[in-house]
């Protein structure tokens, strides 16, 4: 809890547009503070007059910020709260000729970790408000067991070709925006996967240090991510230099300190943020997967002893990659497969699907997954499903729109059926899903959202 009258002792740090200390009280600047039953608290806190406090958040999240606010008798007015000069929200004061303070809730305002100034402004007609105290209450969860938190997933989406790409963002796809992850959220995907690939902005010589400019930019965009109330994925994606060179010590070296780096700058982050260790390990055999997750995640818990985990096989990641792989002795993994299965009409759209032998074909994937999940008592993730418009590589190859939607609709339902978390692959062009530069969505956002509960 702050108390009101505690604000920052800074020239800028407050704003009362009325000159003279009306009680001085307590401090000599202009703002006006009385005295109260159990301490002192703003008075007569009039339009566009603000204050602000310098706060540090331990851990990210979400909060339900109340104040305890003296209502003008006969006006309206709002508390507006801002950090760095964005509104995270506002919330509307009643008029009450009490001359009591009340308690005002703000649900649901994310907060990054670490040190921040908060600002909170009166805003409204003529309305003069008192303001005695802000209460923060977290509201996400400490830890997340992995089988309620895959329950929790349901069907998302992915971020694809935007961090993922290289050398640069932009260079494949549209550069990520805040207003793509509400969308995601108003449109009913319960997660959002975010491909982040290292190469380009880690250095080539020990320590491995990241970019300072390329962490600052995966933290903001898992901030937005994680500000909408959704389980969130960061990765390691496309780095070809580690897979097609395992055998490699230095290479080792560089991929054990990337994520030495992302588990440090991430470790204060909400329990809704889960790393996977490496996407698709194309080009490195089930011993190459073998050794590196156990070593990966080792290095993930000296500063993450209880955050969720996605391992997977080796290749691409079929079902059966995950079924050959080694399981990590630790409490907190989710395992993982891709299926574009058949990847003919899924990605190459050469061939037709929608028979009941098709059908029946992708149901057994997930029917083997399950059985794997039973028996090690690990529940599954599909991170990566999807059907292609056409073969990026031969656009003349374009597949039956209904088809996709019949085949979309079917990984996400028997997603549902198994229990499973499952990321359809949205990559803003051959694979799009989302229209990301209109905001608006093509045909198949319905088919995939249908099954969530």
């Amino acid at each position: 809890m702050v108390q009101a009258e505690y604000y920052d002792t800074c020239a800028s740090s407050a704003l009362d547009n009325t000159s003279g200390n009306s009680g001085g009280e307590l401090r000599t600047d202009d703002v006006d503070i009385v005295a109260i039953a159990d301490g002192y608290a703003i008075t007569d806190m009039q339009p566009g007059e603000y204050v602000e406090y310098s706060l540090t958040v331990q851990t990210s999240g979400l909060f339900d910020i109340s104040f305890a606010v003296q209502p003008h008798a006969a006006n309206a007015a709002s508390l507006a709260l801002s950090l760095d000069g964005s509104v995270l929200g506002t919330v509307d004061i009643a008029a009450n000729d009490s001359a009591a303070f009340g308690e005002y809730t703000l649900n649901g305002v994310y907060l990054s970790d670490g040190a921040q100034v908060i600002r909170v402004t009166m805003t409204g007609e003529g309305a003069a408000i008192g303001l005695d105290s802000i209460a923060f209450n977290y509201t996400d969860n400490i830890v997340y067991t992995p089988e309620n938190a895959v329950l929790g997933m349901g069907i998302g989406i992915n971020l694809g070709n935007t961090l993922d790409a290289f050398p640069n963002e932009g260079d494949w796809a549209p550069a990520a925006q805040e207003y793509y992850f509400k969308a995601y959220k108003d449109a009913g995907f319960r997660h959002v996967r975010i491909p982040a690939t290292w190469d380009d902005h880690t250095a080539d010589t020990a320590p491995y240090a990241v970019n300072a400019a390329r962490m600052d930019r995966t933290e903001q965009i898992v901030d937005w991510a994680l500000a909408q109330g959704y389980f969130v994925i960061l990765n390691a994606h496309h780095e070809h230099w580690l897979k097609e060179n395992y055998g490699n010590q230095t290479y080792r070296d560089r991929f054990d300190a990337i994520w030495q780096q992302i588990a440090e700058r991430f470790k204060n982050k909400s329990a809704r943020l889960m790393f996977e260790i490496l996407n698709e390990p194309n080009g490195m055999t089930v011993a190459d997967v073998d050794d590196l997750n156990p070593r990966i995640l080792d290095i993930i818990r000296e500063t993450n002893p209880t955050r969720l985990v996605v391992f997977s096989g080796n290749g691409y990641t079929p079902v059966d990659a995950l079924l050959a792989a080694a399981i990590p002795n630790d409490d907190y993994l989710i395992g993982n497969f891709h299926s574009y299965d058949p990847w003919q009409f899924g990605g190459q759209c050469v061939r037709s699907w929608g028979t009941e032998q098709d059908y029946t074909d992708l149901e057994n994937i997930y029917k083997r997954a399950n059985t794997w999940s039973e028996q090690h008592d690990i529940p599954v993730m599909v991170n990566e499903f999807g059907a292609a418009h056409y073969d990026f590589t031969a656009p003349q190859n374009v597949c039956n729109q209904q088809a996709r939607l019949a085949y979309l609709g079917a990984h996400a339902t028997f997603a549902i059926q198994y229990g499973f978390g499952a990321s359809v692959w949205d990559d803003g062009g051959s694979f799009e899903v989302y229209k990301r530069g209109e905001n608006s969505w093509r045909e198949a956002k319905d088919v995939l959202v249908a099954p969530n509960p």
